[in-house]
């Protein structure tokens, strides 16, 4: 039996074929939800990635079985992948809106959610390939561990065996055996009544040839035998005996059997012959209409199925001539940005290698405004575009200003900054190190924008992509290359033209109370001026009042002083008139004898 099932199936299409007619797998309890079972094999002996699986659509199984070289390095991993977009691509040609895929490994999941990072093209063409799906048709991951006896999980398994070729065993034989049972003992009915027809005509032959030795052997009981000598003859109808002599005998016999016998005998095998021929030709033709029915059913569903095929074609011919189409201007346009590109890099380094570093910054913010001036007549006439000289209150400055307004009305302003090195450059730079002294150059300068122009960081894919939001750094700001410097700008003012509308109406409604706001302006500049010459009135007279009242404190301190000085000096002029030499020799007794000698002498 299981020759039946699996060794006769030498292609895939072939075993497709088979099992969109014949498969008959389990029905499940979420039979009410599409869903798909897929999982993915490789055959390292001949380098083949291959996925099997099956899709459930309220019952209806669309078996899915795909293998091809891998160049990808991926082993049984790709064949998961391109299972799984398999899949899905079904279910969108089906218009189903609600998928769930189970899978056996963790990859489908973690790539399609977003929490494994998708590190080469194959994962990342997966990867967004789900997430474009997903706008479209809501699909629920679940996981199932392998080989523990889920039966959509095996049957997956055994289909990605055969499509790269691994041979199963007998357990996996004999579920594939259980799954297509029906379908086998139907062949085998065919079979067998096939057989009974045959059996049938064969029947017929075998009667017929009964039929003409039963005449014979009636033809020859007529002639009786005794030993080898001939000794009577009886009669077919009398049944009468009678004797005959050998010579009699032998006319008798040449004569019988030369006239009536062969006679008898020819019209017997005519009629035979006949009859047999008719039956034949009753159960050829017979034989022919079940034949002719049989190909007239099968010619038809061949031709329904080549049309559906053929339509088929003709749709994915249809959407294959517009993918190449689309491809071709893709890989067209992707040439001549890459071309572009690969002058601009070849330029570049050519440039930068000939330069000093100080050089190397200048000449980008040159670029970028030579760049600006090209497109200035056509698409910038009325905007701003200049250096900024203005050193703001915290001693920094941007590179360049870019303003744009209509009507007077500002509705676009962004501060740019360039930022450029060397490839020799010891110290390489990050363009982070810049964010901060550029949202301050921005808030300073009253800007709503800020862009960093650099060529820093060249390996870095996320700078590279061309145009990088950093919005969750900092406010409305953006680090671009500066091949996409007017590109950028062109969809900066587009989207900010929208706003126009909404600007207009504000600066009517500011002219419309600015005389509310100019005399409350007014009064409160009046009060503050008020206040402030109250303020200083009132200070200078307390400072006055404050002045005196020291001055009149000072004033009684002198003569309170002067008061002192006049007892002092009344107190010294007393002791002044009460001295004499007898009171200043007192206790001196060498002061005394000096002056009585004194007084000798006069």
């Amino acid at each position: 039996m299981s020759d039946v099932v699996i060794d006769k199936f030498s292609t895939i299409n072939k075993l497709m074929d088979f099992l969109s007619n014949h498969l008959v797998i389990p029905s499940d309890d979420i039979s009410n939800v599409p869903y798909v079972y897929i999982d993915g094999s490789y055959n390292s002996e001949t380098n083949t990635w291959g996925y099997g699986g099956f899709l459930d659509v309220n019952g209806r199984r669309y078996p899915m079985i795909g293998q091809g070289k891998d160049v990808s390095k991926l082993r049984n991993v790709y064949g998961e992948i391109m299972g799984c977009m398999t899949a899905v691509k079904q279910a969108q040609s089906l218009g189903i809106k609600h998928l769930v895929i189970y899978y056996d490994y963790n990859g489908i999941e973690g790539w399609a959610a977003q929490n494994w990072k998708a590190k080469n093209s194959y994962t990342k063409a997966y990867k967004d390939f789900i997430t474009n799906a997903g706008k479209k048709i809501k699909i629920i991951f679940k996981k199932v561990t392998s080989h523990t006896g889920v039966i959509g999980n095996e049957i997956a398994d055994i289909m990605a065996k055969f499509a790269v070729g691994i041979a199963l065993d007998n357990k996996q034989k004999a579920l594939w055996n259980d799954l297509v049972q029906i379908s086998i003992d139907d062949m085998q009915n065919i079979n067998q009544t096939m057989e009974r027809d045959n059996e049938s005509v064969q029947e017929m032959i075998v009667s017929s040839e009964s039929e003409f030795d039963d005449i014979i052997q009636d033809k020859q009981n007529i002639i009786i035998k005794d030993g080898d000598e001939l000794r009577s003859i009886i009669c077919p109808n009398c049944h009468t005996k009678i004797d005959v002599d050998e010579s009699d005998y032998q006319a008798l016999i040449k004569q019988v059997r030369t006239e009536e016998f062969d006679s008898d005998v020819n019209e017997k095998v005519d009629l035979i012959k006949s009859q047999l021929e008719a039956k034949f030709e009753v159960a050829e033709t017979e034989f022919k209409n079940k034949i002719h029915n049989m190909e007239l059913e099968h010619e038809i569903a061949l031709e329904k199925a080549v049309a559906d095929k053929k339509l088929e074609l003709e749709a994915m011919n249809f959407k294959l001539l517009n993918s190449k189409n689309e491809i071709d201007n893709q890989r067209q346009t992707f040439e001549s940005m890459l071309r572009l590109k690969d002058e601009q890099i070849d330029y570049y380094k050519d440039f930068k290698a000939k330069q000093s570093t100080k050089m190397i910054g200048e000449s980008l913010e040159q670029y970028c405004l030579n760049e600006f001036n090209k497109h200035r007549a056509g698409a910038f006439r009325s905007a701003y575009f200049e250096k900024d000289n203005e050193v703001s209150k915290s001693g920094s400055k941007g590179d360049f200003i870019f303003r744009d307004s209509i009507d007077n009305i500002e509705y676009l302003s962004i501060m740019f900054e360039m930022k450029n090195e060397s490839d020799t450059t010891v110290t390489k730079h990050k363009n982070e190190e810049f964010f901060k002294e550029l949202d301050k150059d921005r808030r300073e300068k009253n800007c709503e924008y800020a862009v960093l122009v650099s060529m820093l960081e060249s390996d870095n894919d996320f700078y590279n992509q061309g145009i990088a939001d950093v919005s969750h750094r900092y406010e409305k700001m953006y680090v671009i290359r500066p091949q996409f410097f007017i590109s950028f700008i062109t969809m900066l003012r587009n989207a900010s033209m929208n706003s126009i509308g909404v600007r207009r109406e504000l600066v009517k409604i500011q002219q419309e109370n600015f005389d509310v706001v100019k005399f409350m302006d007014n009064l409160e500049e009046f009060k503050t001026k008020f206040s402030r010459n109250y303020s200083l009135a009132e200070q200078r007279f307390n400072d006055a009042i404050t002045n005196i009242d020291k001055t009149i404190d000072y004033l009684q301190k002198v003569r309170d002083a002067l008061s002192v000085s006049t007892k002092h000096l009344s107190a010294a002029n007393k002791q002044a008139q009460d001295l004499t030499i007898k009171k200043l020799t007192r206790d001196n007794p060498t002061m005394i004898e000096k002056f009585k000698d004194a007084d000798g002498l006069l």
